[in-house]
């Protein structure tokens, strides 16, 4: 009874909290984009639909403040009652009063990992194709690498590769990401390493986790945590292994090579 008074409270302090939260980052990204909105004169749908889109990030951030206010209001509105003293009177122990924020709070965790492992994602991506297309109307080829500055987005093949900074002097990859797909297109395994090295005319992966994905989009499994993990290169018509491309950085897209992604010569991550 006592516990499911406390998480009464927590609850409604909790959602008023994240809506408000949510709201004010909401407010601050339409502000921010106010000014391009008009001067590319967007539709209102395509802007409301960017502003959706980019809820579940904004809640996901705000979900830890809103957990530390929800928490100080409760036992603000407990002791602002007297109610506080009452259950101490009578004998209630703190961990009692506190265990079921403690519960909420480890449920909050999970919710807040299977999100970003499955909401956070697809909406982001939703929300960066549509402010390209929709509302800065560019041309994108899914053929194309992009190489900005301290990060790299490549396609090769059936794998889709993201890095965070590129070493070409010593052809190292650092903070990799390889996601790869089946023949639909939808993704089977996702890669995280610390470090990728061309060797042998293959990818060695080093300190990373592999995830395996169902056909579903569910987890196949557990995490599978690697010192070294060995990729093999693409190969052309032939059979022949084929080196890894390197293309000529200025800083701009490139289109995509045969094989699998090498630092782009003179590139370094910012």
């Amino acid at each position: 009874m006592l516990s499911r008074y406390v998480r009464r409270h927590f609850v409604r302090f909790f959602s008023l909290a994240l809506g408000a939260c949510t709201g004010l980052m909401v407010l601050i990204t339409v502000l921010d984009r106010m000014d391009e909105f008009l001067e590319r004169h967007v539709l209102w749908q395509d802007a409301a639909l960017y502003v959706v889109l980019r809820l579940p990030q904004s809640a996901w951030q705000m979900t830890p403040a809103a957990f530390l206010l929800a928490s100080v209001l409760t036992f603000g509105a407990l002791s602002k009652h007297r109610e506080l003293l009452a259950m101490q009177a009578a004998g209630v122990a703190p961990l009692r009063l506190v265990r079921p924020l403690l519960v909420l709070g480890g449920m909050g965790c999970l919710a807040m990992l299977v999100a970003r492992e499955a909401l956070l994602p697809a909406a982001n991506q939703a929300s960066r194709l549509l402010w390209r297309t929709r509302i800065r109307h560019e041309k994108l080829d899914v053929r194309l690498g992009l190489f900005r500055q301290g990060q790299i987005w490549y396609r090769a093949g059936n794998r889709v590769w993201h890095v965070q900074h590129s070493q070409p002097l010593e052809g190292r990859l650092l903070g990799v990401t390889i996601y790869e797909l089946d023949a639909e297109g939808t993704l089977r395994r996702r890669y995280d390493a610390a470090e990728a090295r061309w060797q042998g005319g293959g990818w060695l992966l080093r300190q990373g986790t592999l995830h395996a994905f169902t056909a579903e989009g569910g987890f196949a499994g557990p995490p599978e945590r690697f010192a070294e993990r060995r990729l093999a290169g693409r190969r052309d018509a032939g059979g022949n292994q084929r080196p890894a491309p390197r293309a000529r950085g200025d800083g701009h897209s490139r289109r995509a090579g045969p094989g699998p992604p090498a630092p782009p010569a003179g590139h370094r991550g910012g």
